[in-house]
C-alpha cells in the first residue's frame, strides 16, 4: 500500500469512529453495528448470510434442529457456514434464522421455537465449527446480548457483551480504538445494574485509548459517564 493509501485509510477509520459517537441518540448496539459495517465490510458479509440462509444446508440444518437432532444440525450448520466462506459477521443469518422461526408451521421439539433457544445452540454449533474466539462467534453472542436486553434482562446482556469484548479484544488488542465504543456500552448496562467498580474500568480504559488516538468526543462520553456514576454514588450514600 503507497503512504497516500495508508493515509487514507486511517482517515476512514477515524471518520467511522468519530461517526459512532456522534450526531444522534444511539440505541444499544447501533453505533458500534455501523462501525462494524464500515470497517469489515457489512455489505459483503450481508450477501453472504443471506446466500447461506436460502441454501439447501440451511434447509436440512433447520429440520433437523426443530426436530431435536442435535448432532445432525451440528454438523449442517458446519455446512451452512461453508457455504458462507469469507463471513466476517453472523448479525443477518441469525436474523434470518429467527425470522424463519418465528413464521414457521413446522413441529418443534421441545423448547426449540424460542429464540434464545435457536440462537444459544447457533452459538454452541458456531464455536465447533470456527473454535471460539472467531469474529463469528462474537456476532452471535452481541446479537445475544440484544435479545436479553430485549427483555430487560441486563445481566445476562452484560454477560454476552463481555463475551464478544473478550474476542475482540484478542482480535484487535487491548489497546485498539475499535474497541471503544464496546467499553462505552458496557460500561452503561454496568450502571445500570450499580456494578459501578467494573463500569469505572472500563471508562478508563476508554478514555486512555480515545486519548491516546485523539478522539476527544469519546474522551467527553468516556467523562461524562463517570460523572454521572459520582452522583448515583453520591446520592446512595445520602440515602
Amino acid at each position: 500500500m503507497t503512504v497516500a493509501g495508508r493515509v487514507s485509510a486511517k482517515a476512514l477509520v477515524a471518520a467511522v469512529l468519530l461517526a459512532a459517537f456522534c450526531g444522534r441518540t444511539i440505541a444499544a448496539d447501533d453505533a458500534y453495528t455501523d462501525m462494524g459495517y464500515v470497517m469489515q465490510g457489512g455489505g459483503l458479509d450481508h450477501v453472504l448470510c443471506e446466500r447461506a440462509a436460502y441454501s439447501a444446508a440451511f434447509d436440512r440444518w433447520f429440520k433437523d434442529y426443530l426436530a431435536g437432532k442435535g448432532v445432525a444440525a451440528e454438523s449442517e450448520w458446519a455446512a451452512v457456514l461453508k457455504v458462507a466462506a469469507g463471513v466476517k459477521d453472523l448479525t443477518q443469518l441469525v436474523r434470518l434464522t429467527n425470522s424463519r422461526l418465528a413464521f414457521s408451521d413446522d413441529e418443534t421439539s421441545g423448547d426449540r421455537s424460542d429464540l434464545l433457544v435457536c440462537d444459544k445452540t447457533i452459538l454452541a454449533s458456531t464455536e465447533k465449527a470456527v473454535g471460539p474466539n472467531s469474529p463469528l462467534v462474537a456476532s452471535v453472542e452481541l446479537f445475544l446480548c440484544g435479545l436479553y436486553e430485549g427483555k430487560n434482562d441486563v445481566p445476562s446482556a452484560i454477560l454476552y457483551r463481555k463475551k464478544c469484548l473478550t474476542i475482540h479484544e484478542k482480535l484487535w488488542g487491548p489497546q485498539s480504538a475499535r474497541l471503544l465504543v464496546e467499553w462505552r456500552d458496557l460500561a452503561r448496562r454496568l450502571i445500570v445494574v450499580k456494578n459501578y467498580k467494573e463500569a469505572l474500568q472500563n471508562l478508563d480504559k476508554m478514555i486512555s485509548v480515545a486519548q491516546k488516538e485523539k478522539i476527544p468526543i469519546a474522551v467527553k462520553q468516556g467523562l461524562d459517564l463517570k460523572e454521572k456514576i459520582r452522583k448515583l454514588q453520591s446520592k446512595g450514600s445520602k440515602v
